[in-house]
């Protein structure tokens, strides 16, 4: 018992440390990051359509790129956002049930 009570729960083995595969294709369909990745993808189509190739259209014609670059960006900060905050989520409700288990 006394072992038990010194166990850390953070440093637990079994606690989730990613996100399943469901759980990932749920943040792909969330709203946010599906209108933040068509704002970049339709920048970067229309740098395709234009020039080609992304590198030819950076050398090109660098104030397009600019514009690009901060969308994608941007779309890869709210999927990171949302891949936290589910993450978190998911350890908070092991974490709130582990303890259960250790004592028993």
């Amino acid at each position: 018992m006394k072992l038990a009570s010194h166990m850390s729960l953070t440093r637990d083995t079994n606690a989730p440390t990613a996100l399943s595969q469901s759980q990932r294709d749920e943040i792909r369909a969330h709203s946010v990051l599906s209108a933040a990745q068509a704002n970049c993808d339709l920048a970067r189509s229309e740098l395709i359509k234009q020039y080609r190739r992304l590198k030819v259209a950076r050398e090109a014609d660098p104030s397009g790129y600019v514009r690009y670059k901060p969308l994608q960006r941007a779309a890869k900060a709210v999927e990171m956002q949302l891949r936290r905050k589910m993450l978190t989520e998911v350890r908070e409700r092991f974490f709130a049930s582990a303890g259960a288990r250790y004592i028993e």
